[in-house]
């Protein structure tokens, strides 16, 4: 978990397979937005933002809710 970034791996391989095929590939939308949380990423992908980009976007809102909670956490340990 602390060596790989699943998910950056999963948004790169989604990138590749767009821009490598795009007549080919496609979603199934309402089931990758429902395991995505919402039609973002699918609509980030397609709109051609780099995936680099999404991820440094989800970094950024990522850390801003890690401050957030951290008030509330009472038993958390790194």
């Amino acid at each position: 978990r602390k060596q790989v970034e699943s998910v950056r791996i999963v948004i790169h391989m989604l990138g590749t397979l767009i821009d490598g095929y795009p007549n080919e590939f496609a979603f199934k939308e309402s089931h990758f937005d429902r395991l995505a949380g919402s039609s973002t990423l699918r609509q980030a992908l397609l709109d051609g933002i780099s995936c680099d980009d999404i991820i440094d976007d989800w970094t950024v809102v990522t850390e801003q809710f890690r401050a957030r909670r951290e008030p509330y956490l009472l038993y958390y340990t790194n």
